[in-house]
Parts: structure tokens; C-alpha cells; sequence
């Protein structure tokens, strides 16, 4: 074994380039517990398939459970709705063939909610899809920061932080990616990982050619729909029986046709009967099975097929069964024990344990267990030290080499006195003889000391180990210097003008590139991208969470750019009177930015007097009782709905909205000689509202105008007629004049034109 420096030595040195990344360790973590995936709605035909592609079940039912690496599939004019236990919906519309490939989910507390309470997600999760072929819709609730959801298919894999997007694969021709809320990361096989934001898709031939383009609003309808039907079939289902079904039992009230045998194995007599995989095409055409089924089929329908317990399939390790034949009792259960994928030597390690111990030591970490396991000279008594202290400086210890690993253990160290040797400070103070020589490689560090400095003083030290993730093994450069010291802005929450000095300004490079703020930036692609305009090269403040109250912002440190962008990733709140202004009489346009929800205190007003004010969010924007005035433009953007009530909006140029959903207004005043208005959504609704007479009325919705020019008039039109039309429900003018019906439109409503969305 090679020479080691001194056991303290040997602490500092590790901790110096690791300590960050064991604070980012303390948060939650997910465990080996199993998720379970629901079926919650079916149309025939669909079918189960194991892992070997094999046909389990002739008729699936409501409640029945999809083990893990198992398959499901829809056949010609059929459709299945699964619920995942952390509140993800999957919609597999007809000839759709997908694979459960892991689903790990730590338990929770149900708290006597429903699925439909939920906005995050109710536990931390990993989740990995296969699909095959076909067409998959995905709802997901919040994901948390651990969480991880992925769909791998032939052309690529689209990772998800929670979202409503649909997945369609055609193997040998390639992929379409539509994305209606949030963003999914869509990487192809050896390619760079390409953002897809809300409102936007990708098509993706099989030779792996990207190429970008929006989402076609019929296609957004359609996900909106279908997700709209899998939300209202899941939602009534108790997070109770959720969590009952992760220890394998059927939700309650929903009849069980499927017997759970993850870690089991069928007689091979039995298997060699199961039909073979080209039979998969029979489905397709709508055959479900053959008249009499499978002998396996019939077998399972009478209750008769043998499951192979996890015991009897650990007997057959010759060392275990040595272990069981001398005597030894097993101190956990067989079935913790395959959770684990220890090899051989390891296993027969871990039985040797008394059975306290191997009690205590099932609920370390696999990866814990398996390192200490693998250390030559670990036994029952640095076991004990091992387990005597806390989790934090556990991560630590696994963290050394072997020799000063075990001189801890074997003498068992106070706790105190090992946390104060891994201290920052005693780091520092050993420094000078514990790093290289090499001085650049020293500043280095120093450099990276700092950050984990300040991302700890900053409370954000679980961003270091996002960082590390980010970088993907890379070595600390300047660049990611400088990009985490910009994370962690981006990171925080502010609440302004009292923390305005805390903030700074960063350049549209600085903040719309930093993996942090990628909710924002993505969004800001959108509007560039549909002719909003918000500006070239923009001085960016951002945060996860903003609040802006009351009082007069002057924003004349900008400099010379021409627009400023304030931004948070999670939620930006306006309440109060808020007047922007530049000291020097700058020509700035102002965008509000959401990367989720933007919420405004009734009663707000908002004035500019730099130029324009754009005001953008991913999810509804809701402004009640709202004033908002700028010199030349005022421009609203949702990639969801906008709903507006008794809103006042003062500008001398153009107002401009546009929802990716529904516009719903109940009481908008303009300024009268406003010159331009546009109005756009998948659907439009109107109430209270008097256009300026004097202003060109735009007004464009998913099917367009009715006759080629009228809108629906009132409000006895049914909810199924108003889905993508212009509606004028209730006291909607023009320059006084109410147009009630098509004879008052055409005498009055010249200045008005209604027309469609444009479809790319």
C-alpha cells in the first residue's frame, strides 16, 4: 500500500476539496424503497408484459399495480392512464408500448390528502421510462431538488423537473417533443443537452438531426386535454392508498388483477408456454390474445401460479445457505437483503454481523454499506464506532482513504473532536503544508474555498453539490468561479428596495447562461422568439423568489443598456404603488419575469416612466384590481392563462397579450386614444371592456373568427362552443357602443379584427 501523509493531515486535505460537497449531501436523499405506478383508467385493449416481454394479464383492471421493469401497452383504438406514486400522471394513447425501468420513492406521510392536493411532489423520487414506441403525455407535480424523472427512448432521453409535455416515438424515423408547461432537458444519444422550453418543440430524426420549432396549438390542446381527463380520474385518489400501494397493496376501492412478483420468478414450464415477442404486433391491431389465453394467463386467473419468494431465491447462494444451515439467524429480511446487490464476499461479510448489528446497518446508505464492506479489516467493532456517530460526519469518514478510515474507527474518536478537525478553519490553518507546490493549483483552491465560503455563509450550501453536477468532472476553472458565485445569487430570495444593495446586476451572458436560472432564460427565449419584445442584451437582477414593494426604483446604475430584465426562477411578487425611473432620463424598457408564478397584490399599480414594461410568467397571471402605465408599451405574456379583473393599463404606443391557454377579462380600461391593441390566445373571453374606437382592435384565437369575421356574442354560448373562439359574453364596447350581435358589430366594431393563431 502506498505511503499516506499524517491521519490529520489526511482529514484536512480531503475535507479542503470535498467539504462542500458533503454539505450538499445532508439534504434528502432518495432510498431503495420502491414507487408504486397505479393503473387509474383503460380503455381496451391494453396488456402487462414482464420483463421478458411476456404477456402476464389477458384483461387489466383499475387498481392494478405495474411492477417495476415490467411493461405496458395500448393497442389499436385503446388507451391507459398510470398514476405514480410521487403524483405524476402518464397518458399512453393508442399503439403505445412503454417500459417501467425504475422507480425509486422514499415513504411519506399521506396527512389525509388526496392527489389532487398535491403540488409537489410528496416524497423524493427517481424515476426511469422506456419507451418503446408511440405516444406518452406526461403530467408531473413539482419535483424536488433530488428528484429526478426521466424518458429514455431510441432517439434520445428528455429529462423532467416537472412539467406537461408529450413524448411521440416512431422507431427508425424519429421523435416529436411538444411542450406545453415548464421545461424538459432533451438529450440525444452522444449529443449536448437541449433545453426545451414551454411553448416549444423539437422533432428528432433518427439520425439524431435536431431541429426546433414551436408547438403547434392543436397539438397544446391536446396535451391540455388529455392531461385535464388523467388530473380528474387521479385526483380523488387518497395519498393513503398511495402509499399503501408502495408496500404493494392495490388502491383501496379499485379492484387488484395483477399479483405483484418484482423479485419473483415464474416456473420455466410455465414461461416456455408464454407466446413469443413478434406476437407484440397482434395488440396493434387491436387482438388482445388468443380465445383461451396463455397457460400462464389461465394460471394466474386461478390463483395457481407459484411465486418464488426472495428467501428461495437467496437460498440457492451457496454461503448464505452454509450461513442458515449452521445455525445463524438472518438479522434483516431476505427481501432488504437483494435490495442491496451485494456480491458474494460482501453478503457473507454482512452475515457475520450479530443480528443488532445488521439491523443498524441496513439503514446506512447501499453505497455506505458497500464501501465498508469492501475495507479490508472492518469488523464488528468498527462497526459499532461506525454507527455511534451521527450522519453528517458519517459522510465524512467514507470519505477518507483506508488506513486513516480505520484509525478512526479502531479508536474511535469523539465525534466533537472529529467534526473540529474537519473544520474550515483548521483547513485553512493547515493549508500552506498540506497543499501542492504548485501555485496555480493552490490559488485554485483558495478560490474554490472561497465559494464554499460563501455559499455557506449564504445559507445555499446544497448548491455545491449542484455545482459539481453540473460540472460533470471538469476541473474548477475561473469560469465556474465565476458561474457559482452567480448562482448563488440567482439562488436566494430578496425582497425589495430594503435589500437592493445586495443585489447586483449581472450581464444577459452572466445570468441567462447560468444552469440556475434556466427558468427564466428559457422563457425569455420564448418571447424573443414570438416577436414580444423584450430587448437585446438586457442588465439582468435575478433570484429564485422577488418581492417588490412600494416605492420609487431608480434604475440609473444600469448604464448605457437598453433593457432591464428582473427575473426570479420561482415566484416574482409585485404589491403596492411601485414607480421605476432613471435619474439620468435613460430609455429602458422594463421586463418583469417569472420562471413560475407571478403574483400581484390587488390594488397594485405599477408605472414606468423608463419606455416600455413587459410583464411575463410560465404559469396564470392573475391581476385583480391592477394599474399598470408606461410611456410607450405595455405587454402581458403567459405560457399558461391570463386573467384579468377591473384592470387599468395607460400607454401612448400598443398594448399587446398573449396566453398559450385562455385570456379571460372581466373589466379592462384603456386609454382612449390608444393607437393599437392585440389580444391572443388558444381561446378568448371578454367582459366589461370598451375598445378605444380610435385603436386597431386585434383579436386572434385558436379557430378564428366565426363566418370569417364575428366573434360568439353572450353568454347562453356553451362552454364547448367558446373552446378556441373570440367570445363576447357580456357589456363589450367600442367607443361606447355595445356589441351585442352581428348587426352591431358590423355598424359599430369596424376597428376590430379577428383572425387566428398562427400556426408554424
Amino acid at each position: 500500500m502506498s505511503s499516506r501523509i499524517p491521519f490529520f493531515h489526511s482529514f484536512t486535505l480531503a475535507l479542503f476539496c470535498l467539504c462542500p460537497h458533503l454539505v450538499g449531501q445532508t439534504a434528502d436523499k432518495p432510498t431503495e424503497n420502491t414507487g408504486a405506478v397505479i393503473v387509474v383508467n383503460l380503455v381496451e385493449p391494453v396488456r402487462l408484459l414482464d420483463k421478458e416481454k411476456n404477456p402476464l394479464q389477458k384483461n387489466v383492471k383499475v387498481g392494478s399495480l405495474v411492477p417495476i421493469g415490467y411493461y405496458v401497452q395500448a393497442g389499436a383504438g385503446g388507451n391507459l392512464t398510470l398514476l405514480l406514486s410521487n403524483g405524476t400522471v402518464l397518458t399512453l394513447k393508442e399503439r403505445t408500448k412503454m417500459r417501467i425501468g425504475q422507480f425509486e420513492q422514499e415513504p411519506f406521510d399521506p396527512e389525509g390528502r388526496k392527489v389532487a392536493d398535491l403540488e409537489t411532489e410528496p416524497s423524493v423520487s427517481q424515476v426511469e421510462l422506456e419507451l418503446e414506441w408511440g405516444d406518452l403525455v406526461v403530467k408531473t407535480k413539482k419535483l424536488k431538488k433530488n428528484s429526478t424523472l426521466n424518458i429514455s427512448s431510441e432517439t434520445g432521453t428528455a429529462g423532467v423537473r416537472g412539467t406537461e409535455f408529450q413524448i411521440s416515438e416512431n422507431p427508425g424515423e424519429g421523435m416529436q417533443l411538444d411542450v406545453t408547461e415548464s421545461t424538459v432537458a432533451f438529450t440525444p444519444p452522444g449529443g449536448q443537452t437541449i433545453p426545451v422550453s414551454q411553448g416549444q418543440g423539437i422533432d428528432v430524426s433518427s439520425s439524431g438531426v435536431v431541429a426546433p420549432r414551436p408547438v403547434n396549438p392543436v397539438v397544446a390542446e391536446s396535451i391540455t386535454v388529455t392531461n385535464e381527463s388523467a388530473s380528474q380520474v387521479s385526483g380523488e385518489v387518497s395519498l393513503g392508498a398511495v402509499s399503501d400501494a408502495m408496500d404493494g397493496q392495490a388502491v383501496d376501492s379499485m379492484e387488484t388483477t395483477l399479483d405483484v412478483m418484482e423479485a419473483g420468478q415464474l416456473e420455466d414450464e410455465i414461461k416456455d408456454s408464454l407466446p413469443s415477442e413478434e406476437e407484440d404486433a397482434e395488440l396493434d391491431s387491436g387482438d388482445s390474445g388468443s380465445e383461451d389465453g396463455s397457460s400462464m394467463q389461465e394460471a394466474m386467473e386461478q390463483g395457481s401460479v407459484p411465486e418464488v419468494k426472495i428467501d428461495e431465491v437467496l437460498e440457492q447462494s451457496f454461503e448464505l445457505k452454509q450461513t442458515r444451515e449452521s445455525g445463524e439467524e438472518l438479522g434483516v429480511s431476505a427481501q432488504e437483503l437483494s435490495a442491496l446487490n451485494l456480491n458474494e464476499m460482501q453478503l457473507i461479510k454482512f452475515l457475520e454481523f450479530p443480528q443488532e448489528l445488521q439491523e443498524q446497518l441496513i439503514a446506512v446508505s447501499p453505497q455506505q454499506l458497500v464501501l465498508l464492506l469492501d475495507l479490508a479489516g472492518f469488523g464488528a467493532g468498527q462497526a459499532e464506532s461506525f454507527l455511534a456517530y451521527n450522519q453528517a460526519t458519517r459522510e465524512i469518514i467514507v470519505l477518507l482513504e483506508e488506513e486513516p478510515m480505520l484509525a478512526l474507527l479502531n479508536q474511535a474518536i469523539e465525534q466533537e473532536l472529529v467534526l473540529d478537525a474537519l473544520s474550515l478553519q483548521s483547513i485553512s490553518e493547515s493549508e500552506k503544508q498540506n497543499l501542492p507546490a504548485n501555485s496555480s493549483s493552490a490559488a485554485m483552491e483558495q478560490k474554490v474555498l472561497e465559494v464554499a465560503d460563501l455559499l455557506r455563509n449564504s445559507g445555499n450550501s446544497e448548491l455545491y453539490q449542484k455545482i459539481l453536477d453540473e460540472m460533470d468532472d471538469e476541473p474548477w476553472s475561473d469560469e465556474w468561479i465565476k458561474m457559482a458565485k452567480v448562482a448563488n445569487q440567482l439562488s436566494q430570495d430578496y425582497a425589495l428596495p430594503n435589500q437592493m444593495e445586495d443585489l447586483m446586476i449581472l450581464s444577459s451572458e452572466e445570468a441567462l447562461s447560468n444552469p440556475f436560472f434556466m427558468e427564466v432564460a428559457s422563457l425569455y427565449g420564448v418571447l424573443s422568439d414570438n416577436s414580444m419584445d423584450v430587448g437585446d442584451d438586457p442588465g439582468v437582477i435575478g433570484a429564485q423568489v422577488l418581492s417588490l414593494d412600494s416605492g420609487t426604483y431608480d434604475w440609473s446604475t444600469l448604464g448605457s443598456q437598453k433593457s432591464l430584465l428582473i427575473g426570479a426562477s420561482e415566484k416574482l411578487e409585485l404589491k403596492g404603488e411601485l414607480m421605476m425611473t432613471s435619474a439620468d432620463g435613460s430609455d429602458t424598457r422594463l421586463v418583469l419575469m417569472s420562471g413560475n408564478i407571478l403574483e400581484t397584490e390587488q390594488g397594485t399599480s405599477l408605472t414606468t416612466a423608463l419606455s416600455d414594461l413587459v410583464l411575463a410568467a410560465r404559469s396564470d397571471i392573475l391581476l385583480n384590481d391592477v394599474a399598470l402605465e408606461s410611456t410607450r408599451e405595455v405587454a402581458i405574456r403567459s405560457l399558461r392563462n391570463i386573467e384579468l379583473a377591473q384592470v387599468k393599463v395607460r400607454t401612448e404606443s400598443m398594448v399587446r397579450m398573449k396566453a398559450s391557454r385562455d385570456l379571460n377579462v372581466n373589466g379592462l380600461e384603456l386609454s382612449q386614444k390608444l393607437p393599437s391593441l392585440i389580444l391572443e390566445a388558444t381561446t378568448i373571453r371578454l367582459r366589461n371592456v370598451d375598445f378605444p374606437s380610435s385603436a386597431a382592435v386585434q383579436l386572434n384565437s385558436l379557430k378564428g373568427p366565426i363566418d370569417g369575421k364575428y366573434p360568439n356574442f353572450g353568454t347562453q354560448v356553451p362552454l364547448s362552443s367558446q373552446m378556441g373562439r373570440v367570445n363576447f359574453l357580456e357589456n363589450v364596447r367600442s367607443g361606447g357602443n355595445l356589441l351585442e350581435d352581428r348587426m352591431t358589430f358590423d355598424q359599430f366594431g369596424g376597428n376590430i379584427s379577428i383572425g387566428k393563431v398562427p400556426v408554424p
